[in-house]
C-alpha cells in the first residue's frame, strides 16, 4: 500500500485556459454536433470558449474515471471469480467451463416467460467465442478478462441473492456488506463508466459517484481503495473545473 510518506501521485492542478488564436468552439455537425455541445454551452453560461474548455475537461475527467473503474473491475472480477469457484453446486468444477454454465445460471423464467439467466450464460459464451478462433482451449485468464463489467455488477442483483450471493459471493466483500446497498452503487458506477467510454458528459455526476467508487472498493479490498484514492486524478480534475 502506498503511504503519505512515499509521496502523492496526484497530478498538479490543470490549466484549461486556451492559448491565443486557439479554437474557441468546434464546428457543429463536423466534430461535435450542436445538440451534443449545447449542454456545455449551457453550463458555460453561453460562453463558447469556456464551453469548449468544459468539453475537453470532461474528456480528461472521463479518462481518469475509466482508469479508476478499471482498477475496481480487475479487483472485482478476481474476487468474484474466486468466490464462484468455491460454489458448492459446482463440486469443484470450473464455473467458466461450458458444461457448468447452467449450474450457476440455470434457465429461470420471469413473469413474462423470459429466461432471466439467458443473458448471463450468453456473456460467458461470448467471452469464450472471442478466443476460440485463436486457441482450441482458450486460456482461462483471457476468457475471464473478456467478461464484461456488466456481468460482474449484475451478480449482486436480487435475482441472484439465493443462488449466488448467499452461498458464496458475500465472501468476496467485507463482512457485513449489505447487498441491497452495494448493488445500486455498482450499477451507478457502471453507468457512469459507460458514459465515459462513449465520451458522454459525466461532469455533473462524477463528484457524487466518486465517493461511491471508493466506498465499494473499500468493501472489496482496502489496499486497492487506498491505491485508487492516492493515485486518482479525479479529485484534482473536479477541483480544476474551467
Amino acid at each position: 500500500m502506498l503511504t503519505e510518506e512515499q509521496g502523492s501521485f496526484r497530478t498538479q492542478p490543470l490549466d484549461f485556459r486556451f492559448p491565443e488564436r486557439s479554437m474557441t468552439s468546434p464546428e457543429h455537425g463536423a466534430w461535435v454536433t450542436a445538440p451534443r455541445f449545447q449542454k456545455y454551452v449551457t453550463a458555460a453560461g453561453g460562453d463558447p470558449g469556456r464551453a469548449l474548455a468544459l468539453y475537453d475537461w470532461n474528456a480528461q475527467l472521463a479518462a481518469a474515471w475509466l482508469r479508476d473503474v478499471g482498477h475496481l473491475e480487475v479487483g472485482l472480477r478476481n474476487a468474484y471469480d474466486r468466490a464462484l469457484l468455491s460454489h458448492p453446486a459446482l463440486g469443484g468444477a470450473d464455473w467458466l467451463h461450458a458444461s457448468q454454465h447452467g449450474v450457476l445460471f440455470p434457465p429461470r423464467l420471469d413473469l413474462r416467460g423470459v429466461d432471466a439467466n439467458a443473458g448471463m450464460r450468453g456473456k460467458i459464451r461470448g467471452a469464450h467465442r472471442t478466443w476460440r478462433h485463436q486457441a482450441a482451449l482458450p486460456p482461462r485468464g483471457k476468457v475471464l478478462a473478456e467478461m464484461p463489467f456488466s456481468f460482474w455488477t449484475s451478480l449482486t442483483a436480487q435475482e441472484h441473492e439465493a443462488t449466488i450471493w448467499t452461498p458464496v459471493l458475500h465472501r468476496a466483500l467485507h463482512a457485513g456488506t449489505d447487498r441491497t446497498k452495494v448493488h445500486p452503487r455498482l450499477a451507478e458506477i457502471r453507468e457512469l463508466r459507460n458514459r465515459a467510454a462513449h465520451m458522454e458528459s459525466i461532469f455533473t455526476r462524477a463528484g457524487a459517484v466518486y465517493p461511491q467508487l471508493i466506498g465499494v472498493t473499500r468493501r472489496l479490498d482496502r489496499t486497492l481503495a487506498s491505491f485508487i484514492s492516492q493515485t486518482s486524478q479525479v479529485p484534482d480534475l473536479l477541483a480544476a473545473k474551467p
